[in-house]
């Protein structure tokens, strides 16, 4: 058992510091397949082979998400008008007429199941320091986007060597392909009293990306850290 709750922590040490990434693919011609999000769906087999006791707990949490999921189309179903789509930019624009189970909802709903996924593993299995594991991640991950500024004061030039992944607009750095997209991350830089700096990105791609990954590590430090810092109160009120 002690060595199934190990290989489930050691995939952990390795997916923690994966998800934030979503700027490199491991096929660059397929978006969705960064390493963290592969990774997310190779879980369940992992799981389900040496999940050992929490693989009850595992099928309940995604269970739930399931169950929500089928409630949502029902309520949908239910729904008395039909909605229109005329003024809506959809996925699937040859299909404006379907609203009960559209192939974009599954399509889309693929990033979700990801999140769920991670969050399935997270939340029973792990006998892991997550929060030492989560804090090492984004340390690096902070730590190369602050890398990417330096680099860019003192060179003129993204610094950026790892990102792999193709945008459909540019923001006048990266390398151009053939079909007018730009191979790498998209560039933005602020102007402060006619000084440029690169936005911090990281290795998400765009800048606010970058906010929107960093956001939920800071929820999270902070709320653990008021914790901590509670029961050392509490500890010295008692002594």
């Amino acid at each position: 058992m002690k060595e199934k709750a190990a290989l489930t922590d050691l995939y952990y040490r390795i997916w923690a510091f994966a998800m934030p990434v979503t700027s490199f693919l491991v096929i660059p011609s397929i978006q969705g397949t960064t390493i963290g999000y592969l990774m997310c769906f190779l879980s369940v087999p992992l799981v389900l082979l040496f999940g050992g006791r929490a693989r009850k707990s595992w099928m309940h949490f995604v269970g739930t998400a399931l169950i929500m999921f089928c409630t949502s189309q029902l309520a949908d179903i239910m729904a008395p008008w039909d909605p229109n789509f005329t003024k809506v930019v959809l996925v699937d624009e040859t299909d404006p007429f379907t609203f009960i189970m559209r192939k974009s909802l599954f399509t889309q709903s693929l990033y979700v199941a990801a999140v769920v996924l991670y969050a399935a593993l997270c939340v029973p299995l792990l006998q892991a320091d997550v929060g030492s594991v989560a804090s090492a991640a984004v340390t690096l991950f902070a730590l190369y986007g602050m890398y990417e500024v330096a680099y860019y004061i003192a060179t003129g030039q993204p610094g950026d060597f790892i990102s792999n992944r193709a945008f459909g607009d540019q923001f006048g750095k990266g390398i151009v392909r053939s079909d007018g997209t730009v191979n790498g991350s998209s560039f933005q830089q602020i102007d402060v009293k006619g000084f440029p700096i690169q936005r911090l990105k990281a290795l998400t791609g765009e800048p606010s990306m970058y906010a929107m990954s960093i956001f939920p590590f800071w929820v999270y430090f902070n709320a653990t850290s008021r914790v901590r810092c509670g029961r050392c109160g509490s500890s010295a009120s008692r002594s």
